[in-house]
């Protein structure tokens, strides 16, 4: 075993072998294809198995336990997903954000975060509901000119038969989805960017940065100046 005190989240995917966490003499197992999460208390943990491979990825700020708690998820309980390219893919590119160390590299990766925390939680939640490759399609290329007849081919899908088993599935159109992913990307960036109004609007998908204000009041009923007004902390 070995022990630390933290004071930040650990998440943490198997890809091989499996680690043993104890927790207040608790122990936890995970396995391949299983992921947890760990609070920031003392933990210490041990890894069994020939040959070992995980991601580990810690985070912390104010926002890190509403991120969990808002994501639906129990500290401390391993959640089984498989083995998911597109998991190991996020947590690559957050490594690689580190390793660019950039002026907006905490930003990025902080973005990416959010990404990898949504996809692990649909795949640990949504098993047993309908599933669409196309909406994690989606979460990627938002800020794309995607088209519902492009969704809907990638799904070898009728037009009309992917807008109603969408719908079905998310409550809203694939259109109203696209659109309430970019509104989401805008408010991040307003709150955490520096980024002008205009560089947010072509960065979410809008060469038009009026159209883009339009919009974005539309949904959230304030323009996107008076929304970093009210919530960002770096204004």
């Amino acid at each position: 075993r070995s022990g630390a005190c933290r004071k930040d989240y650990s998440l943490v995917y198997v890809i091989n072998g499996e680690l043993d966490f104890w927790v207040d003499d608790y122990e936890i197992k995970v396995k391949q294809g299983h992921f947890i999460i760990i609070s920031p208390i003392k933990s210490e943990f041990g890894t069994k198995g020939d040959f070992l491979n995980y991601y580990w990825l810690n985070f912390t700020g104010n926002h890190g336990r509403q991120i969990v708690e808002q994501m639906g998820f129990q500290t401390e309980k391993a959640y089984e997903i498989g083995m998911c390219d597109d998991v190991r893919e996020l947590y690559e590119a957050i490594f690689s954000e580190f390793i660019l160390n950039d002026s907006l590299f905490r930003i990025a990766s902080a973005a990416k975060l959010m990404e990898l925390m949504t996809l692990l939680a649909r795949k640990a939640f949504n098993s047993r509901k309908e599933y669409l490759p196309t909406i994690e399609y989606i979460h990627r290329h938002y800020n794309e000119n995607i088209s519902v007849a492009a969704l809907a081919e990638k799904e070898n899908m009728s037009i009309s038969n992917y807008r109603a088993l969408f719908k079905r599935a998310m409550k809203m159109s694939p259109q109203e989805y696209i659109l309430m992913q970019r509104i989401n990307a805008a408010c991040f960036y307003l709150k955490q960017s520096e980024y002008s109004v205009s560089e947010i609007s072509s960065v979410i998908g809008y060469e038009d940065q009026f159209y883009f204000s339009r919009i974005f009041k539309k949904k959230t009923g304030i323009s996107p100046y008076g929304y970093r007004k009210k919530y960002s902390s770096l204004v």
